[in-house]
């Protein structure tokens, strides 16, 4: 294998692993330390403001629309 063919593996691999926001052998939460996070710009339509900033003020809440949004 040329440097050229390992380099469009391993760009193909890393889409892949973005993809799936991450492989289960990764160590820890790899991805999420890679790539921050951003909460959404729009109010989820079950939740007042309120709800919404104050969810974002806990690591729980935080989490939980972080698993809403890889769905």
């Amino acid at each position: 294998m040329n440097k050229r063919e390992k380099t469009i593996l391993e760009r193909e691999d890393f889409e892949s692993w973005k993809e799936l926001k991450g492989f289960k052998d990764d160590d820890g939460d790899l991805f999420h330390k890679i790539f921050k996070w951003i909460p959404p710009k729009i109010l989820p339509e079950d939740l007042t403001k309120e709800e919404f900033e104050k969810n974002l003020q806990t690591k729980e809440g935080v989490e939980l629309f972080r698993k809403l949004s890889d769905k």
